[in-house]
């Protein structure tokens, strides 16, 4: 539950509105006023705020510069924008024939009580408290995620379907990006400056005859010595420091470098082997490139079905920020 989040946005958005933005008057008791109104449903200011933080993420993530209102108003809009699509989602629900049964609601409030709450209703209901909700409320809810994943696998999902020919379309179009460079098998050992009995010992250990990881497991400080420093297959040149990477790709199969001193640390590289740079082929592929035009034809249906929602639906849209009422 995001208690704490929502209980800090209702805060924010009190104190941020009531004392309006650059100078704008905001009615008070606007977290409890009209969001909008779909098809006469009505959406709460509440509403939005419970479901915004997703938005807020996204829209910091995308715009690191963004002013902190700007961020929060274009999160407001877009928080409440899913929630008109939603409405419209089970709208559409009731008007059709599908229904989902009782049980079936029974069976998955069952399911989150035993996964989220290991079968304890007390520390459900504790939550559902805190979030001024009722579990008959939080039955409802549930409800309509599952009406919205069933719609939608109706409507989008179970429409989706790619063929092996625009698959090798893609592969023939896009063969640059299933290159994949030469990979080496790296181990790495490390050892303090100024540890000279390690460093003598280390040295000995591999003169020995001892292998790479056994005498690293032994000797070194570096944070993969418990795996005897092994990296396992690597591009150098996206792993390493340059500092590194040029040793490395510089040694031959099956050689170690003398001590690279970095950090406060002397480093020791062991290349065991390589694999050449390849063209991943069509099949160790396919299953990939069917799931990106399949995830790329679903978000082309799902805008397309809610366009044509929007198109039928009556929605107004009443803004907390006291900007104009959008008829739409």
């Amino acid at each position: 539950m995001k208690s704490l989040f929502r209980k800090t946005v209702f805060s924010f958005l009190t104190c941020w509105v009531a004392a309006g933005v650059h100078g704008a008057a905001v009615e008070p008791g606007v977290t409890d006023a009209l969001a909008a109104s779909v098809n006469g449903y009505p959406v709460l200011v509440s509403d939005v705020v419970r479901v915004m933080q997703p938005a807020l993420e996204k829209v910091k993530r995308g715009n690191p510069g963004m002013a902190d209102e700007a961020v929060f108003k274009e999160a407001y809009w877009t928080a409440l924008r899913d929630l008109e699509n939603q409405r419209l989602v089970i709208q559409q629900y009731w008007k059709s024939e599908m229904r989902i049964p009782d049980h079936a609601i029974d069976r998955m409030a069952a399911s989150v009580l035993d996964d989220r709450y290991h079968g304890d209703l007390q520390a459900l209901q504790s939550d559902l408290q805190q979030d001024q909700m009722t579990y008959s409320e939080w039955k409802d809810q549930l409800r309509e995620h599952m009406i919205v994943s069933a719609m939608r696998r109706t409507f989008v999902e179970d429409n989706v379907h790619i063929s092996p020919n625009a698959i090798r379309k893609y592969y023939s179009e896009h063969t640059a990006s299933f290159e994949q460079p030469q990979t080496i098998r790296l181990y790495i050992a490390s050892i303090p400056v100024g540890s000279t009995n390690e460093l003598t010992a280390f040295r000995e250990a591999l003169a020995s005859g001892k292998s790479f990881a056994e005498a690293t497991r032994t000797y070194s400080k570096h944070s993969f010595a418990d795996k005897g420093g092994d990296y396992g297959f690597v591009n150098v040149d996206e792993t390493l420091i340059p500092q590194l990477a040029g040793t490395a790709k510089a040694l031959a199969d099956g050689e170690v470098s003398g001590p690279i001193e970095l950090s406060g640390s002397y480093f020791f590289l062991y290349r065991s082997e390589s694999r050449a740079a390849k063209r991943l082929a069509l099949p160790e592929v396919w299953d990939e490139i069917e799931e990106e035009l399949s995830a790329k034809k679903r978000a082309e249906l799902f805008e397309k079905w809610i366009l044509d929602l929007r198109k039928t639906a009556s929605i107004q849209e009443f803004s907390p920020f006291q900007e104009k009422k959008k008829e739409l």
